[in-house]
């Protein structure tokens, strides 16, 4: 069964409703300047307190420099884009998600060679943006994250432009260990739709479905 991050949660009733909806993990970012930023412990921090057992809580940053003080004992997950040497002290003690933008194939062979030299124990497959690390809502070509997901033999998470429409046939096409939502249940950008939530995991349920019976 596809396992589904909703990422982006800036509120206790947007995890709620992801958690009630199946989500396996909820991601906070931690990158300044985004609208989804979760600032600290007073504006933020009590989000992810109130997340149930067995939901993983991520905390999505730029880089290890920039993860929260309490990786390791709020979040059990951290998700990068630059690696960094600071990212192996963290090796074994929480799991190493790697986030890469895929622009074009030479991305894609960029992303193997680094993946090859530091595995991380999952890596996540997003749309390249110009300006923004992710929850751009734009999608790339599924067929490249194909190939990455059959040279590798690490989990891949497809993330990028995925909405209640298209994530059936996202699923279809690669077959990831789990996908990424953001920006494509959002009322708002920082406010999930919870009407969006539950037709997410309800084409995510019917794609798998589909799947068992081949």
């Amino acid at each position: 069964m596809t396992r589904v991050k909703v990422c982006g949660i800036t509120n206790s009733v947007d995890a709620q409703n992801a958690v009630f909806a199946g989500a396996d993990a909820l991601g906070f970012i931690w990158v300044p300047e985004t609208p989804r930023y979760l600032p600290g412990f007073e504006q933020g921090e009590s989000v992810p307190i109130g997340v149930p057992p067995f939901v993983s809580r991520v905390a999505v940053c730029r880089n290890a420099n920039e993860a929260p003080e309490t990786l390791g004992l709020l979040y059990d997950t951290l998700q990068y884009y630059d690696y960094t040497a600071e990212v192996e002290q963290w090796r074994g003690r929480v799991r190493l998600i790697q986030a890469f933008r895929v622009r074009n194939r030479a991305s894609v062979d960029s992303l193997l060679c680094s993946v090859e030299l530091k595995p991380p124990d999952a890596v996540l497959l997003d749309a390249y943006h110009e300006k923004q690390l992710g929850g751009a809502g734009v999608t790339f070509d599924w067929s490249l994250a194909l190939e990455v997901k059959q040279k590798m033999g690490i989990p891949l998470i497809l993330a990028g432009g995925l909405t209640p429409e298209n994530v059936g046939t996202a699923i279809r096409q690669v077959r990831p260990y789990a996908v990424d939502i953001s920006s494509g249940v959002e009322a708002t950008p920082g406010k999930k739709d919870p009407s969006k939530i539950v037709a997410f995991f309800e084409a995510i349920r019917e794609a798998d479905a589909s799947l068992m019976e081949l």
